[in-house]
């Protein structure tokens, strides 16, 4: 391994109080990923909370010091549909959550900037309810922050960014 080729992780949370095992369960977590840039001791990660449903990417630049990154995510719910998002951000690891990791793959410095490019092309989750909270297509399944972070995850695998 050398230190252009960051690694990917992904990570299970739980809030201090949450008594269940944290998963990566349809719409339920709040997931985070994160791209590494430089030393391979600051691994990247996906996270996953049991809080606001919200999915992000985070990718880690250090141009402000060692917790300085980026954000690629997605904010809103499925009453009003989500949006796509990217910004600066510090590490989640700040939070109050405990984290768990688990290695899913690399990306190549040369490909950083592809990340952008295939986020901000995967479909966000759109307005799926009404205001009373029915389905508004029940044909189609309800789709949240974390199937958009699979999503994510799948494209950059299929596009050849997120490499084992």
């Amino acid at each position: 391994m050398t230190t252009s080729q960051p690694r990917w992780q992904y990570h299970l949370a739980r809030e201090r109080n949450y008594k269940e095992p944290a998963q990566l369960h349809l719409g339920r977590s709040q997931h985070y990923s994160n791209l590494n840039h430089g030393n391979l001791s600051r691994l990247p990660r996906l996270l996953s909370r049991q809080a606001r449903p919200r999915s992000h990417l985070r990718r880690e630049t250090h141009e402000n010091g060692t917790d300085s990154g980026h954000l690629y995510h997605v904010t809103g719910n499925i009453l009003m549909g989500m949006t796509y998002e990217h910004k600066r951000a510090r590490r989640p690891e700040d939070s109050a959550e405990s984290h768990e990791k688990r290695y899913i793959g690399r990306v190549k410095q040369s490909d950083y900037v592809r990340v952008e490019s295939i986020c901000r092309g995967i479909a966000v989750p759109g307005r799926q309810l009404d205001l009373k909270g029915r389905r508004l297509d029940p044909t189609r399944p309800v789709r949240r922050c974390g199937e958009w972070t699979a999503d994510a995850i799948q494209d950059l695998r299929n596009q050849g960014v997120l490499t084992a």
